[in-house]
């Protein structure tokens, strides 16, 4: 009676239990302690029983992310540097399309077009050094000067690329380009782009890095070897998602950023698209890079990519639609070593040291999908293709500010464009009505322009006449 019952424990918003200091960050120790104290009150079996209804209340996370890859491991990370308690739930870490990366940060040697895809992907590049001094044991975003595009022959997609749509990006000619990249001097390039501000990242640096901040910032479980295998959900909202083993897993919110396994939890036409690497050694006896055939700086093919990575090098990637395996294969090497020799045939001495799989999410679009579904709480982040690496943080960013509700209108905009449901018909043809309209609007635009030509022309020409009449 009296004071006693004022005591008796409520939640209050920051986590902690009124009456009873020790329960911090929903501690198990916590618990336990209470409990213990409690036992000595007259109103113990009371409060006994409301600590442990917290205690199992408590045990939901407010996010659950599927998928253990760079864009699910930073999106826990960045909800969980803004107060969340997040779980993430990965099959198999090594499986994930980072491990077979080349860690591109290249928006301008994957030559996309101009759109939002480009510009989100140009905003990701800007932003990585500072989101990789944000982690324990941060990656090096390696910069030597940028990168080059050589083009072999007339007929390849380098040289056929037109212009850039963003500077900076210059064109240079044989000379040009073998005098900045020695290595290159042996293949028969007729010229090539510099991009100076492309630039790479280890990725399984990164994938390792992004495991230990989460570890040491300690608001993240990483679950690995759980097999999700569905996704529980009523009219409105999200309830869990279901493992292999029955478990579910319950929270408050959910992301779905298991890769090229994502149109197996929802029907979104995410792909497996396999990609093989190599990695190749240089001789015993070599000096510099320079002086070995290896290059110095990364260098982007039109059939090939070649990444200095310590004193290897690192060959990627094929493009194949063949997912049965994720194994390399012979066919898969020999394609990678013959695009490599062709690119810097000093290479040819080098030696053949590891080669692996992966599997990149494609779309059918090519762009990813990201943000917010029909389910008011379940969001989706994947189907990055070649640039989820370099996406991961930035996507990580607009997955968070979609839950906080704090999205700027060019964000929203982003995740407008880059919706999961743009697939389905009505969607398609809505988007086709607008595209029409728009196509109708350029038409009238370019005809009313060549009037206004024409007229100028006219008007030029009645002027010359004029003047020469006057003259005579």
């Amino acid at each position: 009676p009296g004071k006693r019952r004022q005591g008796i424990p409520g939640v209050r918003g920051n986590g902690q239990v009124a009456g009873c200091p020790v329960w911090k960050n929903r501690s198990g120790k916590g618990f336990i302690f209470c409990a213990a104290m409690m036992l000595f009150d007259d109103h113990c079996l009371v409060r006994l029983v409301v600590v442990l209804l917290l205690a199992a209340a408590s045990s939901a996370y407010d996010v659950c992310v599927v998928g253990g890859g760079m864009s699910g491991l930073a999106t826990a990370l960045e909800l969980s540097r803004r107060g969340r308690r997040c779980v993430v739930l990965s099959k198999d870490l090594a499986a994930s399309a980072t491990r077979a990366a080349g860690g591109m940060l290249a928006p301008q040697a994957e030559r996309l077009e101009a759109g939002p895809l480009l510009d989100l992907c140009w905003e990701a590049r800007a932003e990585w050094p500072a989101f990789a001094e944000t982690l324990v044991k941060g990656p090096t975003v390696r910069s030597v000067g940028g990168f080059v595009s050589p083009s072999l022959n007339v007929e390849d997609s380098v040289w056929k690329w037109t212009e850039p749509p963003r500077p900076p990006a210059e064109w240079l000619d044989k000379e040009a380009l073998v005098a900045m990249e020695p290595a290159l001097g042996g293949a028969n390039v007729v010229g090539g782009w510099w991009y100076p501000l492309d630039t790479s990242v280890d990725p399984v640096e990164a994938q390792r890095s992004l495991l230990e901040t989460c570890r040491v910032e300690g608001n993240v479980d990483v679950r690995l070897d759980v097999d999700v295998v569905g996704v529980d959900l009523d009219e409105d909202r999200c309830l869990g998602v279901r493992l292999a083993t029955g478990e579910a897993i319950k929270a408050e919110s959910f992301c779905l950023a298991n890769g090229a396994w994502l149109r197996s939890l929802l029907p979104i036409p995410v792909t497996p698209q396999k990609g093989q690497m190599l990695r190749l050694s240089p001789p015993s006896s070599r000096g510099s890079s320079a002086h070995s055939g290896g290059p110095d700086r990364v260098v982007y093919g039109a059939k090939a990519y070649l990444i200095p990575r310590g004193d290897d090098l690192v060959v990627g990637a094929t493009v194949e639609d063949d997912f049965a395996t994720s194994d390399s294969d012979v066919g898969g090497v020999l394609k990678l070593l013959n695009a490599a020799t062709e690119l810097c045939p000093g290479l040819a001495k080098w030696t053949l040291q590891d080669s692996w799989a992966g599997l990149r999410p494609a779309t059918l679009d090519g762009d990813p999908v990201l943000g917010g579904t029909r389910w008011s709480n379940l969001y989706v982040a994947g189907g990055y293709w070649r640039n989820g690496i370099l996406l991961a943080p930035r996507a990580a960013r607009l997955i968070a500010d979609a839950m906080d509700g704090t999205l700027s209108t060019k964000d929203q905009a982003y995740l407008d464009h880059f919706a999961w449901d743009r697939f389905f018909f009505n969607n398609k043809q809505k988007k086709k009505g607008v595209a029409e309209e728009e196509k109708k609007t350029h038409a009238a635009a370019a005809a009313a322009a060549e009037r206004v030509a024409a007229l100028r022309e006219d008007h030029s020409a009645a002027a010359q006449k004029k003047t020469t009449t006057g003259t005579t």
